[in-house]
């Protein structure tokens, strides 16, 4: 409550901080969409290696199921990656103290 009795803007409060987490927020969007294009530039790296291995040895029915299996699991992890794009904020107000200076200071 405050120095008249009436209770906290709780939502002056959540939009306070908001922004200031903005910046935060944002700056951490930045680094995960960097940290994801990595990521998918390595994992394309590695399943072209794998599809050019595949190619190269065994019989045509054994490198047609490598080759299916490989293709799933591609699918696989592209579904998953597509869940990771946006990042979700979540913000939940904790604690709200109001602090007042005492009689003597």
């Amino acid at each position: 409550m405050s120095d008249d009795g009436t209770p906290f803007d709780v939502s002056q409060l959540r939009d306070v901080a908001m922004a200031h987490a903005k910046l935060a927020f944002d700056e951490l969007c930045t680094e995960h969409r960097m940290h994801l294009s990595r990521e998918v530039e390595r994992m394309q790296r590695a399943f072209t290696a794998r599809r050019r291995i595949i190619d190269r040895v065994g019989l045509g029915a054994v490198r047609s199921h490598r080759l299916h299996a490989l293709a799933e699991e591609e699918n696989a992890w592209n579904d998953q990656l597509a869940g990771n794009r946006e990042p979700m904020p979540e913000f939940n107000l904790l604690l709200a103290l109001q602090v007042k200076g005492g009689a003597n200071g």
